[in-house]
């Protein structure tokens, strides 16, 4: 957070970032994630300034990371606007971004279901672009609850997945794969998590219940703490270093 802030205080921002290259992505999420809206808009107006690539989508990626629902609300707005921050070829990575983070997740799988025809109308003949929102967001799905809304949906809505057909197959067979093996391994997960709870508190490793394999077999390892979260009260973020990914 210390960088951001050199950075915010920076004389000409656009040209002079006192952060290291190779350090930016991940500052700049940071920066979001622990700033509140005055951190979020300073990256809005250097996303807006922008003119590398690289950095856009670096800056795309780290305005996602905010905790505030309101201005992720107002991010994927954007993306479904004429003349907003967001060009129309990023509103598809804006919408996959929010729909990757904890917080952000929900808020994109809010937004599709009641704005999918302002959605649908934005990806108009972009067929690929749409398919990819469909992906990214039912890669996030882990309950089976989660896959029957969106089956329901699906079935009511199906002119608007008429061009998009594999990609819903595609992220359907996904969804079952996540869904399977957190259901195979929540209780294991718990555990482990209740061991690294004990650890922190005492200062003792916890002797390991999962393989290495076990832990890093799945690529939705870490994305599955957040969705069994209902079965345990213990705060899940500051566990990734204890799991892995």
């Amino acid at each position: 957070m210390e960088l951001f802030q050199m950075w915010m205080n920076t004389s000409n921002p656009d040209e002079n970032n006192p952060i290291p290259l190779d350090l930016r992505r991940t500052v700049w999420c940071a920066g979001a994630a622990r700033g509140g809206e005055r951190e979020w808009r300073f990256l809005t107006l250097r996303l807006q300034a922008a003119r590398v690539a690289a950095a856009r989508d670096a800056m795309l990626a780290a305005m996602a990371c905010t905790r505030q629902v309101w201005l992720l609300n107002q991010f994927l707005e954007w993306a479904v606007s004429e003349n907003s921050p967001v060009r129309k070829q990023d509103a598809a990575a804006v919408v996959g971004n929010v729909a990757r983070t904890p917080v952000g997740y929900y808020v994109a799988r809010e937004f599709f279901y009641n704005r999918i025809d302002d959605l649908f109308k934005t990806f108009n003949g972009q067929s690929r672009r749409f398919g990819y929102i469909i992906k990214t967001l039912l890669d996030q799905f882990t309950t089976q609850r989660e896959l029957d809304e969106f089956l329901i949906f699906h079935d009511k809505n199906p002119k608007y997945f008429e061009e998009t057909k594999l990609a819903v197959v595609q992220a359907i067979e996904k969804a079952k794969v996540n869904i399977d093996w957190v259901d195979q391994n929540k209780d294991l997960v718990v555990r482990e998590m209740r061991k690294a709870v004990m650890y922190m508190n005492n200062n003792t490793h916890p002797e390991p219940a999962l393989t290495s394999k076990q832990r890093r077999g799945h690529p939705k390892y870490i994305s599955s703490l957040f969705a069994i979260h209902n079965i345990s009260s213990i705060r899940l973020k500051p566990f990734r270093f204890y799991f892995g990914k």
